[in-house]
């Protein structure tokens, strides 16, 4: 493949059941089960929707899914989670959907030297694109001996990051250098934010605050000892504008049942219900809701990746100091990791997490206050 280089100056069965109002903001409705995915696109089409090619590789292959009263672009990306696949550019240029694979990695490389001067800056930077933005990115395929496909790497030589990964996840690579340059100069903070397209699927966009709908109403649904992904399509199916999935990477789910029998039950009771028994909470991403246990909700509704200049002596380094004790013990469950070279520190977290860090950057710099760590009268060992 050819290597690009870029120079790290950072400049800057199927029914309708009714059509949505706004364009930009068209609802549609799929209730669809053991249907080919060609069908599927058509119908979002004939509602609005985007105009998708469907590779041959899939254009025989049938799914089950369900969305009510969502946005056609966010029913796109749920069917996407829900099925393994992805939207990429199909040969002739069009938005295709396909395997993970229609997408395959290329090769970059970013000129690094001012933004990652030393040995250890370029191991956090390294460190980081492996922890997090490779591990992030769900929707991969499994090729020989289990190897995710397509396959990512990241190597640093001569003053150059060497980058092999998808389109999608360059980008995340150009946001997280363009934030060290951006807090390069002096002690700040700078959010690692990718700007995605539409029909991308990634957890480093900006997450606005979302107002999840109330859930009212009442719903009719027989499951008996169902797996968790006919139960949510189950329970999609009955309602009339209310989404519903489960995390679509958690394998320790796939064991669970759901039995329900409702008769014009209250919705809330049902959801509780499905919830308990899958033993996850629910959370309001991408306009639907999603079982998820709670030790990966934060990868739905509350991971924060950030770069830090933590710059400053005296006291405040002894502050700092505390500071990443909060950091110490972070779960394997996600992608949480800690990347620190002299100034330059590299976090993805919870935001709480981040709390004491953010704190000491937005310390003043003249005298520390009585209530911080190494305050007056306070004796450091």
């Amino acid at each position: 493949m050819k290597t690009r280089s870029c120079a790290i100056a950072f400049g800057s069965a199927l029914w309708v059941c009714g059509l949505g109002m706004a364009a930009e903001r068209k609802s549609v409705q799929v209730d669809a089960k053991d249907v080919v995915l060609p069908e599927v696109v058509r119908l979002l089409a004939a509602q609005g929707g985007p105009t998708l090619l469907v590779h041959p590789e899939v254009a025989g292959e049938k799914v089950t899914f369900a969305a009510k009263g969502m946005p056609a672009w966010a029913t796109v990306r749920w069917l996407c989670r829900v099925c393994n696949l992805i939207v990429g550019e199909g040969k002739d240029g069009r938005l295709t959907l396909g395997r993970p694979t229609i997408e395959p990695s290329v090769d970059k490389e970013y000129a690094v030297a001012k933004v990652a001067p030393t040995q250890e800056a370029t191991d956090a930077l390294v460190n980081f694109i492996k922890k997090v933005i490779f591990e992030l990115h769900p929707i991969r395929a499994k090729g020989e001996q289990g190897v995710p496909e397509p396959v990512c790497d990241v190597v640093y030589e001569k003053g150059k990051l060497k980058v092999s990964a998808p389109p999608v996840m360059q980008r995340e690579v150009t946001t997280l250098l363009r934030a060290v340059a951006r807090v390069q100069p002096r002690r700040g903070l700078e959010d690692i934010r990718v700007a995605y397209e539409s029909h991308e699927i990634g957890f480093l966009g900006p997450r606005a605050p979302a107002t999840p709908p109330r859930l009212v109403g009442e719903v009719t649904l027989s499951l008996a000892d169902a797996p968790p992904a006919e139960a949510v399509w189950a329970l999609t199916s009955a309602c009339k504008g209310t989404s519903f999935y489960v995390d679509p990477w958690d394998r320790a789910l796939d064991a669970a049942r759901v039995t329900v029998q409702a008769e014009k039950q209250p919705l809330k009771e049902v959801v509780d219900s499905i919830a308990k028994q899958l033993g996850t909470e629910r959370c309001w991403h991408d306009d639907a809701w999603v079982f998820v246990r709670a030790e990966r909700r934060p990868l739905f509704d509350g991971l924060l990746a950030r770069a830090y200049n933590i710059s400053g002596g005296g006291w405040q380094g002894r502050f700092f100091r505390e500071a990443m004790r909060g950091l110490g013990n972070l779960p394997k469950t996600l992608p949480y990791t800690v990347e620190r070279a002299d100034d330059l520190v590299l976090v993805c977290a919870t935001p709480d997490a981040h709390k004491a860090v953010e704190d000491f950057v937005k310390a003043a710099d003249d005298a520390p206050p009585r209530h911080l760590p190494g305050g007056p009268g306070r004796k450091w060992r």
